[in-house]
């Protein structure tokens, strides 16, 4: 009677096991349907038909049950270093798409994704025509899905029959046994999800599945971001604020883009790599351009510069009532032209009419825009700051890359004063911090009661060259310096 539980207890163990092993129990298979939901969602952008199939070898602890001779694999631990439970880990994608037509980011995302996991991937693409192709087998299924299927049913009569016949005696070991099951149960569950049954596209028997496509929301002032926004709306809203100088607005509405967007964003307009990299750096301010109505159908500006729209609405007055705000603030013209087109009203047929008569090709412009780098370099030192400055030729046009009060000797006396009297003396102590030279030639600037209580705060306060006084006395530096150049030019 001993050797026959044995026996029994080593089928059902088997049976239960085979799943366990390849999968891993429920923390395993929280982890499969993790890496495949991640997956699908950047592929679903690109091929919304993909599917892919996970398979995870874990470096597996070991467990024994109590009063038998069988070995369990310990599932690894959820929201643990998964570099560290996880072994190696192969990827097939099926897709209607070969290999080779994947763009090259999409590629890179996928591998990036997986690496989280463990640099030992593997990435295996096939070629299918239908979602059921992909699944294969019988009636769609592997061959070990469908051993696993038929086996199940006789799992749970055979554990009925153990617990009637009392070979189960432990209660720990039905818990154990039970909870094995109930994973297992889950694992199936997760195995099947994505496939169809009846090997046909047609067969209407079509198993749901629970991975879903990329949500394409963007958070617009509280406001959710319509799902189905084009591509099209998205590049004339970013090139908008590319021709218009919002940076900061660019920056808000890139940060909120997934990484499928961005990419066809980027193969579209060649302009906007370069203009990515730039506002990548930057705080996002979002300034809700997004909410007019104007963007769900624009007209197509992404390629005209704002000189280029001026001349167009110059010649075509009607266009200047189609603008949206941001184009228009960027006109170049005065305040008084603009109320006359303003003024000047059109009806349908005759704004229709011009329009049909736009060559828009004439207007498109072969500019880009240039960006200064957003590197910044802090002096270390007074010496070295000073060392800079004793150089013959001097840049204004470094000022942000390298910040210093002494571009302040620079301006006119008056402008330097006006900007050091925006702060009182305990804010200034915060940032003085410059050569000798430099800060005896800025308190010739300030009244005396004025130094005095700048020299008995800086006794006190260690002066920070990042600091936010020193930053802001630095920005409106390089903006006087600034004006007073395009002057000269």
């Amino acid at each position: 009677m001993k050797t026959l539980k044995k026996l029994l207890l080593f089928l059902i163990f088997s049976v239960f096991c085979l799943e366990s092993y390849a999968i891993g129990p429920v923390e395993g298979n929280v982890l499969r349907k993790e890496i495949k939901n991640r997956i699908e969602n950047i592929l679903f952008g690109f091929d919304k038909n993909s599917r892919v199939d996970v398979k995870i070898n874990f470096k597996n602890d070991q467990k024994t049950i109590d009063d038998n001779p069988f070995v369990l694999a310990t599932p690894p631990v959820e929201n643990s270093d998964y570099r560290k439970i996880v072994r190696s880990l192969e990827l097939t994608v099926y897709s209607g798409i070969e290999e080779g037509k994947f763009p090259e980011f999409l590629i890179k995302s996928v591998k990036s994704v997986l690496n989280e996991y463990t640099r030992n991937n593997k990435v295996k693409y096939q070629v299918i025509s239908t979602t059921a192709e992909a699944s294969g087998g019988l009636w769609g299924l592997t061959f070990f899905q469908a051993a696993l299927l038929s086996l199940l049913g006789v799992s749970f009569l055979l554990f009925s029959v153990f617990k009637i016949m009392g070979v189960l005696s432990s209660n720990r070991q039905r818990q154990e046994l039970g909870k094995l099951i109930s994973d297992n149960v889950n694992s199936l569950k997760t195995s099947f999800e994505g496939m169809s049954f009846g090997g046909g596209a047609n067969s209407g028997m079509d198993f749901p599945t629970t991975s879903k496509p990329f949500n394409f929301e963007i958070s617009a002032g509280g406001d959710a971001f319509l799902k189905d926004f084009s591509l099209d709306s998205l590049e004339e809203l970013l090139m908008d604020s590319y021709w218009s100088k919002e940076d900061e607005y660019a920056a808000f509405l890139w940060s909120k883009l997934d990484i499928v967007r961005k990419g066809r964003l980027l193969a579209k307009n060649s302009r906007l790599g370069d203009y990515a990299n730039f506002i990548a750096d930057l705080e996002g301010v979002d300034k809700k351009y997004v909410n007019e109505t104007y963007y769900f159908n624009p007209l197509a500006l992404h390629e005209i510069s704002n000189e280029n729209l001026t001349d167009l609405v110059k010649k075509y007055n009607s266009v200047f009532h189609l603008l949206p705000k941001m184009r228009v603030a960027n006109l170049l013209i005065d305040a008084t032209e603009k109320k006359k087109l303003y003024m000047k009203k059109y009806n349908q047929k005759d704004t229709e009419f011009e329009l049909q008569s736009i060559n828009w090709s004439e207007y498109k412009s072969t500019d880009k825009r240039q960006f200064e780098s957003n590197l910044t370099f802090y002096f270390e030192s007074v010496e070295e700051e000073e060392a800079f400055f004793q150089e013959k030729d001097i840049d204004f046009s470094l000022v942000k890359a390298f910040p210093s009060l002494t571009w302040l000797t620079f301006l006119e006396s008056e402008d330097a004063r006006n900007i050091l009297g925006q702060f009182n003396a305990k804010e200034l102590a915060l940032a003085w911090i410059a050569p000798q030279s430099t800060l005896e030639q800025l308190e010739e600037l300030l009244p005396d009661k004025k130094v005095e209580l700048l020299r008995s705060y800086t006794d006190q306060i260690k002066p920070n060259r990042k600091s936010a006084i020193f930053n802001r006395i630095v920005e409106l530096t390089e903006q006087k310096l600034s004006l007073e150049r395009k002057s000269a030019a």
